[in-house]
């Protein structure tokens, strides 16, 4: 990181910069819910478990964002966690057999319109912005909460255009830039100085209160293990 390339470096909330980057969005995982099937909002990860639901939650696949947040969170959930993964792996397994493996916005989307999924993890931004196209979504915050998903920017080591990428990382963090990343895609911005209006504030995580309730995953045992679970994760989910 270099601050003095970057002027809004200095607005940026720390979570933004915590992993050695420069955050340009904040984007949370929770449960996004088919409110066509489902009218009691889940409140729990643990919900995804009841028997009405079975044959209807779908995971993503893994590694990747919402399959990494889900299997921490089901582990968790289940009395283990980063350092303990197994309970994580047994909890998935048991909502077999499942509707799909999701990797995709538009196949995601596209079953929760025919019914065959009810309930997966998912990126805020990406269930409100299909909510916004007259989908019957909605995005729960479990009581749990929410892993951080940090989308970030960064310059190449070595690189021989530094000078120019960090203008163009300080353009994605100016206000404009934020102020279009909320309004047009849901995400929420990095940028303190941001200003929201109430209504799309309420629909992602803004603000220090609510950036401070994001749950930063272990990423140091996410990335020494991530090779490792990914081998589980064939063996034991997709068969």
């Amino acid at each position: 990181l270099n601050p003095a390339g970057v002027p809004e470096y200095k607005n940026l909330y720390p979570q933004a910069v915590e992993a050695g980057a420069y955050g340009v969005a904040f984007l949370s995982v929770g449960i996004m819910v088919n409110t066509e099937f489902v009218k009691e909002m889940p409140t729990s990860w643990t919900d995804l478990w009841k028997p009405e639901y079975k044959g209807k939650v779908a995971p993503f696949v893994f590694p990747g964002t919402q399959g990494e947040a889900f299997l921490v969170m089901a582990a968790r959930a289940f009395g283990g966690g980063e350092k303990n993964i197994n309970p994580g792996f047994e909890a998935i397994s048991k909502l077999k057999p499942f509707p799909a493996i999701l990797s995709g916005v538009d196949e995601t989307n596209l079953a929760f319109k025919q019914g065959d999924i009810w309930l997966a993890p998912q990126i805020h931004g990406l269930v409100n912005t299909y909510q916004a196209e007259g989908g019957k979504v909605k995005f729960v915050v479990p009581k749990e909460g929410a892993p951080l998903a940090l989308n970030s920017a960064a310059v190449s080591v070595n690189s021989k255009n530094a000078d120019l990428a960090e203008i163009f990382i300080n353009l994605h963090l100016s206000q404009a830039c934020q102020e279009a990343y909320a309004k047009e895609l849901y995400y929420a911005p990095t940028n303190k100085t941001v200003v929201l209006s109430k209504e799309l504030a309420e629909a992602m995580p803004y603000g220090q209160e609510q950036v401070s309730k994001l749950l930063i995953l272990d990423n140091d045992t996410l990335n020494e293990q991530r090779s490792a679970w990914a081998d589980r994760w064939n063996r034991e989910i997709l068969r």
